[in-house]
């Protein structure tokens, strides 16, 4: 499911620093998330990346911009919504398919469906999303 092309060093380094575990932080905003509370996934996510390597880094924003999408659409902003499900799928997509734990590859999977019911929906019936849809994450291990 991997959209860019790397080389073998690349792949390796990548998957080398996303064998790590995972820091309380990002447990806390994948509580966070799983649990509705969007807006503190995200600040808890932001914070924490700051001071972390661009892969992992790539991990955490890509979480905190699908918690950004959903309080977008709770908001019924289509556009907002869109756009950052459009950039954490871009992000997600540079992060080895499990990474500090997370099941990245499930996480994309399930953003890239969200992507495509809410384009069948469009802006007018945005509201009518189910919210067995909303994408939760998952921990391996």
């Amino acid at each position: 499911m991997q959209k860019m092309r790397e080389g073998s060093s690349g792949l390796a380094h990548r998957e080398r620093s996303c064998r790590q575990s995972p820091p309380d932080e990002l447990i806390r905003g994948i509580e966070q998330f799983n649990r509705g509370a969007y807006l503190e996934c995200r600040t808890t996510l932001e914070f924490v990346s700051i001071h972390e390597p661009r892969l992992e880094r790539n991990l955490y924003q890509g979480i905190a911009q699908i918690a950004i999408a959903l309080h977008h659409w709770q908001s019924g902003d289509y556009r907002g919504t869109m756009r950052q499900l459009k950039t954490a799928l871009q992000l997600l997509r540079q992060v080895a398919p499990v990474c500090q734990l997370v099941d990245v590859e499930g996480l994309i999977h399930q953003t890239e469906q969200l992507q495509v019911k809410l384009e069948g929906l469009g802006m007018e019936r945005m509201n009518q999303l189910e919210q067995e849809l909303l994408p939760r994450i998952d921990m391996t291990g």
